[in-house]
């Protein structure tokens, strides 16, 4: 297990490499992990309310053509 901060989990999340092959496979697949590990998190310390708050904080940051609903 590692904790990484914010600048680390972005360089983790967006590497194109893995093990020397790149693959947008592996990419997508440590983000959705890391996602699930964010929601595990939140959940153990009883703050998934906060969760729209956090979207909130991070749509301008975020373009997308799919709703958060």
């Amino acid at each position: 297990m590692h904790h990484l901060d914010g600048e680390a989990v972005l360089g983790y999340l967006r590497a194109r490499t893995d093990t020397g092959m790149p693959t947008d496979r592996n990419r997508t697949a440590r983000q959705r992990r890391m996602m699930v590990a964010i929601f595990n998190k939140l959940k153990t310390e009883g703050k998934l309310s906060m969760i729209p708050e956090l979207i909130s904080a991070a749509s301008s940051g975020i373009w997308t053509n799919a709703s958060f609903a």
